[in-house]
């Protein structure tokens, strides 16, 4: 019987240390001495969707590498890459999410919406799912190949590293800097993932073809992470507080003040409404 993947969700950080591993797997299989082959084989014998789940995370990072790579030269081929980086990224989320809807049921046995709605795998399940049909948005990528190489790095460290016998001191490098770097990663991440919310603003502006259409589907991809997300929260919050000081200058015009204020009200006055919270009382 297949490992199940435990649900994965974000929690507050607490003690520096980030608790969040969304999109990520259980713990390692246990290996018996033998060949590294034979321990790969064990590794994927353990589990099938872990082993995919893995593979997903590669080919992730594999064809971003590629993307950005021959960005310059365009053609269908980047075209291609780009394509597979959200395909790579729906395996992953979506065996996670797959394997835990049973948690989302009900006493009645019915798919309660309203939880469902609060897994970040969900989220990034819907991020991809846009990008992979909308107009190509290399920024959209950053997200998903930050999540991925840590995925990458922390499955290495506990399945294939000890699989082909390697020294139990470059495993424990490998998983020490994974966890270092976990939370600055998924900071990381809120940032990209609101410069590319303001880039759609700036195309919607100009009316570039598609750009409308973008920003609605994406817009609703920021608010829910706004609601679900420690992360982006304190990026939100850092970024005011830096644009905060600049306005603040006395060389910025008043009118430029003024804007920034009414822009600000205009953004607390969208969050105080939940889509989440909306959603999970209806299903009740």
């Amino acid at each position: 019987m297949a490992q199940t993947i435990p649900r994965q969700e974000e929690k507050p950080i607490r003690g520096g240390e980030a608790t969040s591993t969304t999109g990520s797997t259980g713990s390692s299989t246990p290996l018996k001495k033998s060949s590294p082959i034979e321990n790969l084989l064990q590794v994927v014998n353990a589990s099938y969707p872990r082993t995919a789940w893995f593979v997903g995370n590669v080919v992730v990072v594999f064809n971003t590498i590629l993307y950005l790579l021959s960005y310059k030269s365009g053609g269908w081929l980047n075209l291609t890459w780009y394509k597979f980086v959200f395909i790579g990224a729906l395996d992953t989320f979506g065996i996670v999410l797959y394997e835990n809807l049973s948690k989302y049921k009900t006493t009645t046995g019915s798919l309660s919406y309203g939880l469902l709605l609060q897994d970040d795998n969900v989220h990034y399940l819907y991020d991809g799912l846009i990008w992979l049909i909308l107009p190509r948005r290399t920024l959209a990528t950053a997200p998903f190949l930050f999540f991925s190489i840590f995925h990458v790095l922390s499955f290495s460290a506990t399945e294939i590293l000890p699989a082909l016998n390697v020294s139990s001191a470059l495993n424990a490098k490998v998983s020490n800097f994974a966890k270092i770097h976990h939370e600055r990663s998924r900071r990381l991440a809120a940032n990209f993932e609101l410069l590319l919310l303001i880039q759609l603003i700036f195309r919607a502006l100009f009316w570039r073809k598609g750009s409308w259409i973008s920003l609605i589907l994406y817009s609703l991809f920021i608010k829910i992470k706004t609601e679900r997300s420690v992360f982006t929260r304190s990026t939100l919050k850092n970024w005011e507080v830096r644009i905060d000081g600049l306005v603040s200058a006395q060389n910025v015009p008043p009118v430029v003040k003024a804007q920034w204020g009414s822009f600000k009200r205009g953004l607390k006055s969208i969050g105080s409404f939940s889509l989440v919270r909306e959603a999970e009382e209806k299903t009740k």
